[in-house]
């Protein structure tokens, strides 16, 4: 299952394939039959021969850089006279909100890294030092896969870093899962945790309620810790979640345009393409595909395939 934890005895067979051949990864990646995609098959080539089990590639191949991330931020602190409809006059804010924590993961690696405020940081709600850490990451990123990222992460990101003067990150296509499961079903709720049950994800983040937002804010350091726990099992339940929906996203940004790969390969994740029939439009005759990897269905222009 694509995103499993590889077997012993994949491995070895991985181990001993790719060491009886001396091409590139990419073309290895897509040669090499097994219920992976090709993301998977390089990072875990990769792993190995940084451990000395794989012999060293002959050709380096540019791969896109692919970044998941989630924030979590701290509420903003206000008078009020009710409970109900109330403006708030900007007065009446006591503490306005900032980011508590992140935590992120690259397409092909296994690790989920992030960071969270220290408890001075917290009390005094200085994200300046977390920031740091998260401008580069995106500035790095070729794409960016979030959960709401669109209306929420990104554009809460934007602000501190105009607070702090940060000049913007390096240019980066954004996937929102939240935005591609409201396009393309009708689930009972998009929450992060309902797709994952939707999808078979399985979910292994800590509870949360709002007294954890509390201890946080008031610096607790156990409290600090749950909650970057969490937001790193929000990583990797969102990876998870988007590797389900990557054949039904539409306009999914173009890996191969940032990869040296024939131009058959499938645009969403790098994967060899198989004929499955006519795809008549208005003015073009074109042929419908399907990606062995991932599962992705689209249409190609005359471009020879594998029947």
């Amino acid at each position: 299952m694509p995103g499993s934890i590889w077997t012993q005895k994949e491995t070895e067979k991985l181990i001993q394939e790719r060491n009886k051949s001396n091409g590139d990864d990419v073309a290895f990646s897509r040669r090499y039959r097994c219920n992976r995609t090709v993301h998977a098959i390089r990072a875990k080539v990769k792993y190995l021969r940084d451990g000395g089990l794989i012999n060293k590639r002959v050709i380096e191949t540019p791969t896109p850089n692919i970044l998941f991330f989630d924030i979590e931020t701290l509420p903003i602190i206000c008078y009020t006279w009710g409970i109900w409809e109330q403006n708030v006059l900007l007065e009446n804010i006591i503490k306005d909100w900032c980011v508590l924590s992140w935590s992120a993961n690259w397409e092909g690696d296994e690790r989920i890294f992030g960071d969270i405020l220290a408890p001075k940081e917290a009390m005094a709600r200085n994200d300046e030092r977390l920031l740091g850490g998260m401008w580069k990451l995106l500035d790095r990123a070729d794409i960016v896969v979030s959960q709401n990222g669109k209306r929420f992460d990104h554009k809460k990101l934007n602000a501190r870093f105009i607070h702090y003067k940060n000049t913007p990150p390096a240019p980066y296509r954004i996937i929102d899962t939240l935005a591609v499961a409201k396009s393309v079903a009708g689930f009972t709720s998009n929450k992060l945790d309902w797709l994952a049950q939707e999808t078979g994800v399985e979910t292994r983040k800590s509870e949360t309620g709002m007294e954890l937002w509390r201890k946080c804010d008031a610096g607790d350091s156990e409290s600090l810790a749950k909650m970057l726990e969490y937001n790193l099992g929000d990583v990797l339940e969102l990876k998870q979640v988007y590797t389900e929906l990557r054949p039904w996203i539409v306009n999914h940004p173009n890996i191969n345009m940032y990869m040296d790969v024939p131009s058959n390969a499938c645009p969403v994740c790098g994967g060899g393409l198989v004929d499955i029939g006519r795809y008549p439009t208005q003015n073009r005759k074109a042929r419908s595909v399907r990606c062995c990897d991932c599962g992705w269905v689209g249409r190609v222009y005359a471009v020879k395939l594998e029947a």
